[in-house]
């Protein structure tokens, strides 16, 4: 299912080996470091909920999240992102939503803030930082927060690669050993700066010695790969039927043009089909 697996080739993005070094159980020193790094303070003991909302359908699709953990204050969920999505803005407000409902019995002033961080591989927007936060604001006062019970923060990769990296800066150093471009080596050197960072390359390769992982990792990036050439099939299909709908454009305007008695030369022009076309038109 895929070219064979080694530590120099492995995709440290493929959401289930993310899932196992950084959002799985056991791995609460590298969540708490990474969450005070992007500053999301931890307050108490850093509990993982289920990584599945309630289970209603969208599309016949239950919401699997990456991480969702509790502390004393908070509802956090850490989202990993490949490709921005047509429905990725409205998805990220029905997990913000979901995760936000009061629980029974529980008074307003008991809602806990809900802070949803989303990690993604592409270029989200024009901006020239790789970190954005967003609250609910009075847009014609940015200084009047209506609540800051609800955040979302977004973290585009491929920004920040394109940022002088400082490894004495936590985050840096953590979305780093993120990046699909740090290789295995580098990432070990990582390691060794951080605690929990080592422990997550402890994960890493455990995870690659383990057969039932391995499959799933190449089940998913077989998925990929055929969602993906889907889309190249249908852009193509799309590409070539505008292209066909433009050529029989053409000929109707040139078989008009013709019987007007315009010069095959300019109808040429006009039309961009080849004079030997027009000529047996």
């Amino acid at each position: 299912m895929g070219k064979e697996l080694t530590l120099d080739n492995y995709n440290s993005l493929n959401d289930l080996l993310f899932y196992k070094y950084m959002c799985d159980e056991g791995n609460q020193k590298q969540q708490e470091i990474f969450l005070e790094a992007i500053g999301v303070p931890v307050k108490g003991n850093l509990k993982i909920l289920s990584s599945t909302l309630v289970p209603e359908i969208i599309n016949n699709k239950k919401c699997i999240l990456d991480f969702l953990g509790e502390t004393n204050d908070s509802y956090i969920n850490i989202e990993l992102q490949q490709k921005k999505t047509s429905d990725f803005n409205e998805r990220i407000a029905y997990y913000m939503n979901k995760i936000a409902h009061l629980r029974k019995g529980k008074f307003y002033t008991e809602y806990k803030n809900v802070v949803l961080i989303s990690i993604v591989n592409f270029k989200m927007n024009k901006l020239p930082n790789y970190k954005h936060e967003y609250m609910f604001i009075n847009r014609e006062n940015l200084n009047d927060i209506f609540t800051d019970k609800l955040k979302l923060i977004v973290i585009e990769l491929e920004k920040f690669q394109e940022v002088e990296k400082d490894f004495e800066n936590k985050e840096h150093l953590y979305l780093s050993f993120f990046d699909n471009n740090t290789d295995h080596e580098t990432r070990k050197e990582l390691g060794k700066m951080d605690e929990g960072l080592k422990t997550a390359f402890k994960k890493i390769e455990e995870a690659l010695q383990d057969e039932s992982t391995l499959f799933l990792y190449h089940k998913l990036e077989w998925e990929k790969m055929v969602r993906k050439n889907e889309k190249i099939r249908m852009k193509k299909e799309r590409e070539e039927g505008i292209k066909e709908g433009e050529e029989i454009s053409n000929i109707k305007i040139a078989t008009k043009l013709k019987k007007m008695g315009i010069p095959i030369q300019d109808i040429a022009k006009a039309t961009d089909l080849s004079k030997e076309f027009l000529e047996k038109l």
